[in-house]
């Protein structure tokens, strides 16, 4: 028995009975685009099918995604999985297993033009993929292959999707839903088509500026670039505004030699949007950007790769400026100074293990002046060697430990009589003589104290 091909494929082995599927289809559906190099011959195996034997069932499994129930799944505002990489894999998928044709449908505005509802769906409704997807079914336009294609797309879309969004998905589902209505479906479900927020993307690509990146990097700035055209693109909202706004925020660094060479690339894209002013629309003048290599993943490839190469001959000056802002942590900082107080004594109050800043007295400070008993002005008390002995103390004492050991004698002709806790006794006092035509001979007493005041070691 002869095989017979199918609309949108061909025989690959007649031997084997073996036959392929896949590529764009005509508007009317009568067969391939032969424009389209895959309308000439099946591009992978995985494209193929066989009519007979196990691998009728592998390759089954194999469009339909059951072979790989643990894939990684889509889910509603994931941000390590957005809508555009979801559009890829499954775009991939369809392409590889000969199922894509079943995902184009006649464009609205121009019934001759096939649009692919996974990579054009931004031009599309769903209500209009639903009613292209009825007349072509209705009409007879789908054969055997071509329903099976659908068939399993559908199931492969389904098995793409967590729970959450599945269940949703089914919620909103007709029985005879197509791979096309599907994939619509899901994309009404996650994709934020509102106008505003297409605005507010374009409105933040046009603000970013490589030089505003940490050393000019260009890479960082391509990365949050290329994010938000990947969302534009997906809903058919890029602009050849954008291209423009993508070459000044490119030429804002400040390395002449990659200035010089997108001058004369921005020259090259004026020339072109100026060419195509009368164009009626924007796509047209962003299919010749296109076409030119004025896209956003060409431009920004370009940008850099000419980075990378300046970067590595150690030409791109602002690399070198970039301050560290890490922050040192607070345990460190807290165990250093802890270690590096160790074996040091407090200025203060003369014990070790501490500093002046951290001193215990400094809290008691705060409190009452006990010489008065009231609260100082400003909170302050006499310093601990200011402090006269109590009824029947010492009048010698010891602080500190080992090379810090030191002893300490009330002294009550220092400090003008008031009285002062220092190495030498009351009566090994020696009165200080002034030096310097600089001291005020008002300070010095002549009362036989012999004190300078207010000038004495603490």
């Amino acid at each position: 028995m002869a095989l017979v091909p199918p609309k949108m494929g061909g025989i690959q082995s007649e031997a084997e009975k073996t036959l392929w599927t896949g590529g764009k289809p005509l508007f009317d559906w009568s067969g391939l685009d032969r424009s389209e190099p895959r309308a000439l011959s099946a591009c992978n195996p995985n494209a193929w099918r066989p009519t007979s034997g196990k691998y009728v069932f592998v390759g089954w499994n194999l469009r339909s995604g059951l072979s790989d129930p643990s894939a990684r799944k889509f889910a509603d505002a994931d941000p390590n999985y957005l809508l555009p990489a979801f559009a890829l894999n499954v775009y991939n998928h369809f392409v590889l297993h000969g199922m894509d044709s079943i995902l184009y449908v006649p464009s609205k505005s121009d019934p001759t033009k096939m649009i692919n509802v996974v990579t054009q769906s931004g031009s599309l409704q769903l209500a209009h993929v639903e009613a292209m997807q009825a007349e072509l079914s209705e009409a007879d336009k789908y054969d055997a292959y071509d329903r099976e294609n659908s068939t399993a797309g559908r199931m492969f879309l389904e098995a793409q999707l967590d729970p959450v969004l599945l269940e949703q998905l089914r919620l909103r589902q007709k029985f005879d839903d197509g791979a096309a209505v599907t994939w619509m479906r899901i994309k009404t479900l996650v994709s934020t088509t509102s106008a505003e927020a297409y605005t507010a993307m374009r409105n933040k690509l046009h603000s970013l500026r490589a030089c505003d990146e940490p050393g000019q990097n260009v890479m960082l700035y391509a990365s949050k670039v290329r994010q938000i055209c990947k969302e534009l693109e997906a809903g058919n909202q890029m602009r050849s505004e954008l291209v423009t706004s993508m070459f000044r925020a490119l030429l804002s660094v400040s390395v002449e030699p990659f200035r010089a060479h997108f001058y004369s690339q921005r020259d090259k894209c004026n020339t072109i949007l100026q060419e195509h002013m009368s164009a009626d629309g924007d796509h047209e003048t962003m299919a010749a950007l296109q076409g030119a290599g004025f896209d956003f993943r060409t431009l920004l490839t370009d940008a850099e790769n000419y980075y990378r190469s300046l970067l590595g001959s150690d030409e791109w000056p602002p690399s070198k400026n970039v301050k560290d802002t890490a922050v040192v942590p607070s345990a460190f900082v807290a165990d250093g100074l802890t270690q590096q107080s160790s074996g040091r004594k407090c200025f203060k109050c003369g014990d070790p293990g501490h500093l002046a800043n951290k001193c215990p007295t400094l809290d008691k400070d705060k409190g009452e002046d006990k010489t008065s008993g009231k609260k100082g002005k400003k909170g302050k008390k006499p310093r601990w060697r200011e402090q006269a002995p109590q009824g029947g103390a010492p009048q010698t004492i010891t602080k500190g430990e080992g090379v810090d050991r030191k002893t300490w004698h009330w002294c009550t002709k220092c400090r003008g009589g008031k009285g002062l806790w220092h190495s030498h006794t009351t009566a090994n006092h020696t009165p200080r003589v002034p030096n310097g035509p600089e001291v005020n001979a008002a300070a010095w007493s002549g009362d036989g104290g012999g004190t300078l005041l207010q000038q004495y070691d603490l």
